[in-house]
């Protein structure tokens, strides 16, 4: 992708943020783009984690900054064999969320790339209320790294909504990543779904006529969707399904087995739910697969 040129991967040296490194590394291997690590340090934080790995680390007199800089010192040194501009920033906070999204902005940052924690929850610091932050307020795509990186992304599910911000998404993912591994999902609204419910006097070929013919518009403005987006997209292949987008999208991920899910942080404000809310936050929260959240410019 021409236009990826900085990086930025938010780290606070647990295993997940290795995972998201590994996984920036991959991405700017393929798009030249510069890298630049950054770890806000909270006193708390820090202490909290830097026990856990070094018993004696209460015997250093070191500022949790200093420290901070001398592990990335060490890590991007571990980095040069990967031959890519690797670059370390460390600043001191109580308000994580707040620092990563000046520094994206001031610095022009094109993509962040942050790790996941435990098993996700809303409480955890990345994954919860600096992740949920960040993805309300960021200017730039955020790839939230939940696995460890084993492969580049073979496969990869685009949902959309028609909107603006859903056309973006997909655009930044064709660019991104190699258009044959998107895989485009619309989830037709679930009063669609409702009104089949309530139609219990019909037959039941009727109903399954109607749902055909539901099924049968919305492949078919997906379809028109897709062109509008790029023409080369024409021929990716896409799935409709009725029903409520959150509970869909993880299900469809778990049953096509992709590795990334793509989603635009905001959706069609007429129709009955929005990415950025409950959809994108369950996604974020439930899903086991890494998930790349696109606002629109």
């Amino acid at each position: 992708m021409n236009n990826l040129k900085k990086i930025l991967i938010a780290t606070d040296f647990s295993e997940q943020s290795q995972f998201s490194i590994s996984r920036a590394i991959d991405i700017a291997k393929t798009t030249k783009a510069e890298l630049i690590i950054m770890h806000v340090a909270q006193k708390d934080f820090f202490d909290k984690i830097i026990m856990g790995i070094i018993p004696l680390a209460n015997k250093i007199f070191m500022k949790p900054k200093e420290y901070a800089t001398q592990l990335l010192k060490s890590q991007i040194k571990e980095l040069s064999r990967h031959k890519l501009k690797i670059h370390y920033v460390v600043v001191a906070s109580s308000h994580p969320a707040i620092k990563i999204l000046q520094y994206v902005r001031s610095h022009k940052i094109d993509l962040l790339v942050i790790g996941a924690h435990g098993k996700y929850s809303i409480h955890d610091w990345f994954v919860g209320t600096t992740a949920e932050y960040i993805t309300r307020k960021t200017i730039c795509p955020v790839l939230i790294v939940k696995k460890l990186p084993k492969k580049t992304y073979q496969k990869i599910l685009v949902p959309v909504d028609f909107s603006a911000a859903s056309r973006m998404a997909l655009q930044f993912a064709g660019q991104l990543f190699s258009k044959k591994n998107l895989h485009i999902l619309h989830v037709g609204d679930h009063e669609y779904a409702d009104l089949l419910k309530k139609e219990s006097n019909l037959s039941k070929e009727k109903l399954k006529a109607m749902r055909q013919a539901i099924l049968h518009f919305l492949s078919d403005k997906t379809k028109q969707f897709i062109k509008k987006c790029n023409n080369k997209f024409t021929r990716f292949p896409h799935t409709v399904k009725l029903g409520y987008p959150g509970t869909v999208i993880i299900k469809e991920a778990q049953q096509l087995k992709q590795d990334l899910v793509v989603m635009g942080t905001k959706g069609h404000s007429q129709m009955h739910y929005i990415f950025l809310g409950r959809v994108a936050s369950r996604v974020l929260i439930e899903i086991d697969k890494d998930i790349l959240l696109v606002p629109p410019t």
